[in-house]
């Protein structure tokens, strides 16, 4: 054993002393020096414990203030024990003594979009939102955020004016509210583009009869304003769960159900994870009928629906994915009417989408 160095006395070269003791030989940091390699990896709990004096010392790399790192990881191919922080949103990695100064986090501006208070809305959700027209806003956003989901495949646009303005029409002109064997097969294509893409249930709901289409739907919608009901009702036709079940009543019955979109789903707070059950339907239903009680106890004359909540919620998750730069910002206020010119407020009874 050689005599301690000057510099080296203190708690931290006896660390080394009884590890070196307890290996009988020289430590990690001796055989180094001897190598010329640099310093070693920590291979072991007693040489992390060799104490905050030697891990203290300066590394070539450091000293340039906090790694961005938006996805939570380390970045840098940093090996050691690192801090994580988050400053304005931003998490970043840096040693604890680069953490005290803030000095090389970005501005706000420098920040990704999807990241800007504008993209976070109100309160940090739409849900919470309770203006009346920032929903508004946020819904009248919905068309180019389905152009933007649509992509290559030059169906989605039209099959969702389909979906929201024609059949909704052809639904009320009947005598008897029901569905169409060719229009439960439409009706699934559109569900199937608008969001995961399953191509057995497509085929599968084309093998149900016409007769018995038109029959369970029919029963179903007069089953109507009780829910569960009417979705076991449909719930005999083949590829016709909670979610297809729900998307059928919202074509005839607006007012009443929404359709339970994954995106939508996700947007609706204190919810569990996502199951395709009546129960968890009725239970996002609840959360969706209440949101339009609370934005129509603001403004009585909004009438806002099941289905129009629905489709905001939709808006609002797809458009952080696709294009967050359409959404109103959180400091977003209604402009204001000039003295004498029209009441520009919504109808009471809004038609933007089912009419």
């Amino acid at each position: 054993m050689r005599e301690p160095e000057p510099e080296e006395k203190g708690w931290a070269y006896e660390g080394r002393r009884k590890s070196e003791e307890l290996r009988g030989g020289a430590s990690g940091r001796q055989r180094s020096e001897k190598s010329g390699r640099g310093r070693p990896k920590a291979n072991s709990v007693r040489q992390r414990a060799r104490g905050a004096a030697v891990l203290a010392q300066p590394r070539k790399g450091w000293g340039r203030g906090p790694s961005l790192s938006l996805s939570g990881k380390e970045v840098g191919k940093k090996k050691r024990s690192q801090t994580r922080r988050t400053i304005q949103g931003v998490s970043f990695t840096g040693r604890p003594e680069d953490c005290s100064h803030f000095g090389d986090v970005p501005s706000i501006q420098e920040v990704p979009a999807f990241l800007s208070p504008g993209a976070m809305g109100p309160g940090g959700g739409l849900y919470a939102c309770d203006d009346p027209q920032y929903w508004t806003a946020v819904l009248g956003c919905y068309k180019e955020v389905i152009r933007a989901k649509e992509g290559k495949s030059r169906k989605l646009v039209a099959l969702d004016a389909w979906y929201q303005e024609e059949l909704p029409v052809s639904i009320r002109e009947r005598k008897e509210k029901y569905l169409t064997r060719d229009e439960l097969v439409k009706l699934m294509e559109w569900k199937l583009a608008r969001g995961k893409f399953r191509p057995r249930l497509q085929h599968l709901v084309a093998t149900n009869p016409e007769e018995l289409v038109k029959r369970c739907t029919a029963a179903a919608f007069s089953l109507l304003p009780n829910v569960e009901a009417a979705i076991t009702e449909l719930s005999q036709l083949k590829a016709v769960g909670p979610a297809t079940a729900s998307a059928i009543l919202t074509a005839g019955a607006p007012e009443t159900t929404a359709f339970m979109a994954d995106e939508a789903v996700a947007a609706v707070p204190d919810l569990p994870g996502l199951q395709y059950t009546l129960k968890y339907y009725l239970l996002y239903l609840d959360k969706i009928q209440d949101c339009a009680k609370r934005l129509n106890q603001v403004d009585a004359s909004s009438g806002w629906t099941p289905h129009q909540i629905e489709m905001c919620l939709w808006t609002w998750t797809m458009a952080q994915k696709l294009c967050p730069t359409v959404l109103p910002p959180s400091s977003w206020t209604a402009p204001k009417a000039k003295e004498g010119a029209e009441d520009v407020r919504p109808p009471k009874k809004r038609k933007a989408s089912i009419p």
